[in-house]
């Protein structure tokens, strides 16, 4: 069952407004904790998801460490200094000035924490998810696990992972799972480098049984405008790889309609823009040189993964990866095509984030192009005014200072992200040549000028 809950101010975490009266004395204590916000928050992971979240219960009140194994990334946020561009500054100094956030390298360091929640990576390593991250920090709860404890999931993993990996290591102490300790799952639901606060994103919850899903609801309500509860855990963990497996296989599907119409002398972009004129059945995807992130194109192999487990298939997803994952080569071969070889000749490579208007470059597909040209003997230079060097090939490359400079030099400009940062009218009339993978000069028509 599926309900859906509006944060409002009402009496909701009134322990007399439930129906819970012969709940274990452990969940009214927690219960009466949320209400007061004397709950202490552990986040394990202080990335785009753990630092946003833990800021946020910070904001609402309650007292929250922050752990994380990078030094730098500790010491920063110490210094009263974000580790993450996404991240307001001012919000990490006030909520350390007001003693509602602090960072530390470990549960040790933390103290007691009454909750815990996991926003650890979870990468797929040869074709197999790597949940060694999520196991560890587990592990490390079940060591510091006391009657009244409260873990939670939000990292991306395959349906059953909260029953199978989490439950048992906790339930080693010896209590009783939803009675004395409680266990929830509730998938992050991010979209780095957009306007949309954590606090605003419909949050699905869900626990392992009625008092941890309760309990799961009332915390997240004290952040959260919307919060939806779900049936079970692996409702929730299968429903966030539904959400990326569908981007995953819609942005395949308008790759390989970018490759044919490329063939047909058609301009993809017209077409998705005609297509979008139609008010129902249609959604718009963008084509590009690759997808890349941790989220599109990893959690989809979760599913994958787990479906081979138990004896299905999973074509559709499968072949959508396979298109994805050739988008790299077939950028490079068209530039190739272009300059009629590039080796030896001079390219710009305009953004290498793994998406507009974000500082991450891991996984990025403007990476992975810039590695292959510079395989293929190209003199590759690349702007990025998020990324300030990068790994090409096994050179470490930082992005060029005099832009305009550059783009009168190269030979060819590739714009492989499209960033906000960009006087894109400037680039075209600077630029001898341009390869466009995100129709960044989009209604710019010129014999210089070519699209994916």
């Amino acid at each position: 069952m599926i309900q859906k809950h509006r944060a409002v101010a009402s009496n909701k975490l009134d322990p007399k407004a439930d129906a819970f009266d012969s709940a274990p004395k452990e969940f009214v204590e927690m219960r009466h904790k949320l209400n007061d916000r004397t709950a202490r928050i552990g986040v394990i992971g202080l990335g785009y998801v753990g630092l946003p979240l833990a800021l946020a219960y910070s904001k609402a009140g309650f007292h929250v460490t922050g752990i994380d194994m990078s030094l730098g990334k500790v010491e920063s946020l110490r210094a009263g200094k974000s580790p993450l561009a996404t991240v307001d500054e001012g919000l990490v100094r006030a909520m350390s000035r007001a003693g509602r956030f602090e960072a530390a390298f470990s549960l040790e360091q933390a103290g007691d924490l009454d909750i815990v929640i996991i926003c650890v990576p979870t990468p797929v390593e040869n074709g197999e998810p790597d949940l060694s991250a999520v196991v560890r920090a587990t592990e490390a709860i079940a060591f510091h696990l006391r009657p009244g404890t409260f873990a939670i999931l939000e990292s991306t993993v395959y349906p059953g992972t909260t029953e199978e990996e989490l439950l048992p290591r906790l339930a080693a102490s010896g209590m009783t799972a939803d009675e004395q300790f409680f266990l929830g799952m509730s998938p992050e639901r991010m979209n780095p480098g957009s306007d949309w606060d954590v606090t605003q994103i419909p949050k699905l919850v869900s626990g392992i049984g009625p008092y941890s899903t309760e309990l799961m609801r009332i915390l997240y309500e004290t952040i959260l405008e919307t919060v939806v509860t779900v049936s079970s855990t692996r409702v929730a963990e299968m429903t966030k790889l539904l959400e990326n497996s569908f981007r995953n296989v819609n942005v395949g599907l308008v790759n390989e309609m970018a490759k044919v119409a490329h063939r047909l002398g058609i301009d993809i972009w017209e077409v998705i823009a005609a297509a979008s004129t139609k008010p129902f059945g249609y959604m718009p995807f963008q084509p590009g040189p690759g997808l890349g992130g941790h989220c599109i194109p990893v959690d989809p192999l979760y599913l994958v993964w787990k479906a081979e487990q138990h004896g299905e298939q999973m074509p559709l997803l499968v072949n959508s990866q396979s298109v994805n994952e050739s988008m790299p080569c077939y950028v490079t071969a068209r530039i190739d095509s272009l300059l009629g070889g590039v080796a030896g000749k001079r390219l710009l490579l305009l953004g290498v984030a793994f998406k507009k208007d974000v500082d991450d470059a891991r996984n990025s597909p403007s990476a992975e192009v810039a590695e292959k040209l510079d395989s293929m003997g190209a003199r590759v230079r690349y702007h990025d005014p998020h990324v300030p060097e990068l790994m090409i090939g096994n050179r470490l490359h930082k992005s060029v200072a005099d832009l305009e400079t550059e783009l009168e030099l190269a030979e060819c400009v590739v714009i492989l992200t499209d960033h906000s940062d960009y006087s894109w009218p400037v680039v075209a009339q600077r630029s001898r040549l341009v390869f466009d993978c995100r129709n960044a000069l989009g209604g710019m028509t010129s014999e210089h000028i070519y699209k994916l």
